[in-house]
């Protein structure tokens, strides 16, 4: 038997051949004589499939929010137990991925035992790298496996996918601002590769005020933190320069105030 060829002309003649499970069943010569029953039966069985697929996809977007708890300690609680529905849609990741973040870092996560805690990290750890493996320019998904990995104080996995963030959304400024402080947090953990990756971030801060705000209390509190990113931003023009010793000195002084 030829092969079918799934084209615009032969949808119903497909749908019927494969329903009926003949081998030479033309539906094209049923309706030209005046027959649509059949082409109707088909189109018919064809809506009701797509339906059904439909309804089998909603159902599980459905488990993913359902799954994923309501408030913060029903959040932890399901990804201690690892009995999380990760959906399909881009949506169920962000959600997933930020809930992640939220027991990885929330007050409610540090109240938790350890064990509960690393439980937690490592199933983010397995989620995180589910959802890159199908998304690989996911920048937040290789972020999130970074921070669950270093958790567990799994530090190769960490700068690895600190390292795929980097190249996935080397642009994406909130998540600029999260790679910085994860990388910091582990400077000796990184790799060449990835420690200049980490000045490609921190470049990309100085430049905006946001950046700025977003560095500024490390800049104030660590040495030699300033040296570091004070000696990235001689390299930028000086209108650059001066905008951000400007956003510092603002940032310094809203600190200071509290």
């Amino acid at each position: 038997m030829a092969p079918l060829r799934y084209d615009t002309s032969n949808r119903l003649c497909i749908a019927a051949s494969v329903l009926a499970g003949a081998d030479q069943f033309d539906l094209r010569r049923y309706w030209v004589k005046g027959s649509p029953r059949v082409a109707q039966s088909a189109m018919l069985i064809v809506t009701l499939a797509l339906a059904t697929s439909g309804a089998a996809v909603a159902f599980v977007e459905a488990k993913a929010y359902l799954s994923a708890g309501i408030l913060p300690k029903e959040r932890f609680d399901a990804l201690a137990a690892g009995g999380i529905d990760v959906g399909l849609s881009t949506a169920s990741h962000t959600l997933i991925l930020n809930n992640c973040y939220e027991a990885l870092t929330s007050v409610t996560a540090r109240l938790q035992p350890a064990a509960r805690r690393s439980a937690v990290a490592a199933n983010c750890l397995l989620v995180a790298d589910g959802i890159s493996a199908g998304e690989p320019a996911n920048a937040f998904a290789w972020y999130v496996a970074a921070l669950a990995a270093a958790h567990n104080d799994d530090l190769p996995t960490m700068t690895e996918r600190l390292r795929m963030s980097q190249i996935s959304g080397p642009s994406e400024q909130w998540i600029v601002e999260l790679r910085v402080n994860l990388a910091e947090d582990h400077l000796a953990a990184l790799t060449p590769e990835v420690m200049a990756g980490n000045d490609r971030d921190l470049t990309l801060l100085a430049q905006s005020q946001r950046g700025v705000a977003s560095i500024a209390q490390r800049y104030v509190r660590q040495a030699d933190f300033r040296e570091r990113i004070t000696a990235l931003v001689e390299r930028l023009p000086a209108e650059q320069q001066q905008s951000f010793l400007y956003n510092v000195r603002l940032a310094a002084d809203q600190l200071s105030r509290g």
